[in-house]
């Protein structure tokens, strides 16, 4: 029997029928709107992957469920060796790490760090990026949010959850995070243990619904936010003003092709170029945008942790710093995912982003007119997301080895 959802309210999303409300009037330049259609082939190859998982990281988890202190111990001695296996590791820890030491071929360094450069450049515009669209936008799966809901206390987790992301974006972003044995790379692999430790959570719970939800954190939910992070996040930031060229670009898209390689997601479903993402977007949103009444919820929850940094102020200021807030995500995710996510629609917020954008667009006019415009604008850029993210990482005690197993493995 079918299950009312909030699409059966809210006519289908303009976007997945008309890409150029997205891309905007020259999506041409970037993609052929016909390459954009999945045929019903592409959508079954596409859709097994919702059963599949890493078996890597999960044969780890599975490990420490049997020696929990030995493997554990290993596998904080292989990431303080920085992320390489030993002969005396267990067999799931040296694999996983094995795999990780055997960088790809196509990985180019020197264009990973091209692309931190860009998006440090961004300050903390990346932040709002990544909170009001990325974040926000990823509501818009009722299949990805369900094990996030079953963590309850989505009022309380809100805020810090939204400042751990940020502080792990912030690692794997930072210029140089991603050579072997970097920081970066240590942190995409505690979060990808995460992971596993929250898909065995799950399938231990009895009310899992597969038929309706698929497996808990699958391949497709793993390379949907992958793509939020990678090809939405770049749109929006230069939908805010930022202005990227070609090269930096294909720079963010190689950063986040090994990103999400590290992370445990199959070749299949790693964009190579912006061709190539936004496709892979399209056919995420035609088969997995059906919001429900948790989507709005997380929303809500959203929405609300991101006027706490100004919880002391005048409940005008407090307003008015939501109003905002709710507009930027209209401007970056549109009316239709607003509205399906219960969002305010406010004429004062529309006016203040847009204003917003106008200015950060001068402010890059003076940056490619000025010499050496560009790398101050990279310093400065770095520096103050790197002050407001260390910030409010340290005012809600955020837990930056991502390893909150011990609420996971009941």
């Amino acid at each position: 029997m079918h299950q009312p959802t909030l699409l059966d309210t809210v006519p289908h999303p303009s976007v997945v029928s008309d890409p150029s409300t997205v891309l905007g009037r020259h999506f041409s330049d970037l993609v052929d709107e016909a390459t954009l259609r999945p045929d019903p082939r592409q959508v079954e190859e596409f859709r097994s992957h919702a059963h599949c998982a890493d078996p890597l990281a999960d044969d780890v988890v599975e490990a420490m469920a049997t020696d929990g202190p030995t493997v554990r111990a290993a596998v904080e001695a292989a990431l303080a060796r920085g992320c390489t296996p030993s002969d005396d590791d267990p067999d799931p820890v040296r694999e996983l790490f094995a795999r990780t030491a055997a960088t790809p071929y196509w990985v180019d360094l020197r264009q990973v760090e091209a692309g931190q450069r860009a998006l440090a450049r961004a300050g903390i515009l990346g932040l709002m990026s990544l909170g009001s669209l990325a974040l926000m936008g990823g509501y818009l799966s009722r299949r990805s949010i369900k094990p996030l809901v079953r963590t309850g206390e989505l009022d309380a987790m809100a805020p810090r959850r939204l400042t751990e992301t940020a502080a792990w974006w912030l690692e794997v972003t930072t210029p140089g995070s991603l050579r072997p044995g970097g920081k970066g790379v240590e942190s995409v692999l505690r979060v990808r243990l995460t992971h596993a430790h929250v898909r065995r959570w799950m399938h231990r719970r009895p009310d899992w619904d597969y038929e309706s939800w698929d497996a808990p954190v699958n391949q497709i939910q793993m390379a949907g936010t992958h793509l939020l992070f990678s090809i939405a996040c770049l749109g929006g930031l230069q939908r805010l003003g930022v202005r990227y060229d070609a090269r930096e670009r294909a720079a963010v898209m190689h950063l986040w092709r090994y990103v999400g390689w590290l992370m445990g997601i199959e070749d299949a479903l790693l964009p190579a170029t912006e061709a190539d993402g936004w496709r892979l977007f399209w056919l995420m949103a035609a088969t997995e945008l059906d919001p429900d009444e948790d989507s709005r919820a997380l929303a809500d929850a959203l929405t609300r942790s991101s006027g706490l940094a100004a919880a002391d102020a005048p409940d005008l200021v407090v307003q008015a710093g939501l109003a905002f807030n709710a507009g930027m995500s209209r401007y970056l995710l549109g009316d239709w995912a607003c509205d399906v996510l219960g969002l305010q629609r406010s004429r004062g917020g529309a006016l203040a982003v847009r204003a917003f954008t106008r200015g950060v667009a001068a402010a890059e006019l003076g940056r490619r007119v000025v010499p050496g415009g560009t790398r101050v604008a990279g310093l400065v850029g770095g520096a103050t997301r790197r002050r407001f993210i260390e910030r409010a990482a340290s005012a809600l005690d955020a837990d930056r080895s991502y390893g909150r197993d011990h609420l996971t493995t009941a």
